[in-house]
């Protein structure tokens, strides 16, 4: 049976490293991203890889979250992994919170993956053991916060971990996990060319982690290795 998944912010750092782990996994990846034509690392793997397949997709976009999804549809009756890789990074301090910053990290990092989830979740319930992944961070760890920065990163991280959760139990009746993870340190355009672990590294970590995963750890804050993190 043909395996399925969809990733969102798939043109590069953490998305990337995860479309090339599912190809070599043998899975079918629908790789979304906001402007497909611009994703050359994209583009040069599917000239030769018809299983990858790249849809445009904005988190926030009900009309392109709905295209997305009938893209997969076309392709597949079920979907077996939802990837909410996709975010943005705020260095908001006290004194920079507006309702209009605060709003677009909430839309981005909290909402937009569940529009996502709401959006596939017929074709997740379609599959034998659908699983859905939420990139979380060390910083939506509450009990971890021990300083003043970064204030709508960490909060609206904090708000995905808990719709995580709320999308875990979903998933419960349909022998499927939902999981939040915390991929590192990595050596993104957000984490910097001095981070401790490269995407690839990262990602083979967390692909270990969804392949052994089981019903004790739906709805758990996991770290990239396995390791559980406190709320």
């Amino acid at each position: 049976m043909t395996r399925y998944v969809a990733i969102t912010g798939a043109n590069r750092g953490i998305g990337l490293a995860f479309v090339d782990a599912h190809l070599s996994a043998g899975y079918t990846v629908f790789a979304g991203c906001r402007t497909p034509q611009q994703a050359t690392g994209l583009q040069q793997r599917a000239a030769d890889r018809p299983e990858l397949i790249i849809l445009p997709v904005d988190v926030t976009d009900k009309a392109l979250i709905a295209h997305m999804v009938a893209q997969v549809t076309e392709t597949s009756s079920h979907l077996d992994r939802l990837i909410n890789n996709a975010g943005i990074f705020q260095t908001t301090s006290l004194e920079q919170i507006t309702l209009a910053n605060s709003q677009k990290a909430f839309a981005v990092n909290s909402i937009g993956p569940v529009l996502m989830f709401r959006a596939f979740l017929p074709l997740l319930q379609a599959s034998p053991r659908p699983l859905v992944v939420n990139i979380s961070s060390n910083r939506g760890s509450v009990s971890g916060q021990q300083d003043t920065k970064l204030w709508d990163y960490a909060a609206s991280k904090a708000a995905l971990n808990s719709y995580t959760r709320k999308m875990a139990f979903t998933l419960a009746a349909a022998d499927g996990c939902a999981l939040a993870i915390d991929p590192g340190w990595v050596q993104t355009r957000m984490g910097g060319d001095d981070a401790a672990l490269t995407p690839e590294q990262s990602v083979a970590g967390m692909m270990h982690v969804l392949d052994e995963v089981d019903d004790t750890q739906n709805g758990s804050f996991l770290r990239w290795d396995g390791s559980s993190h406190p709320w």
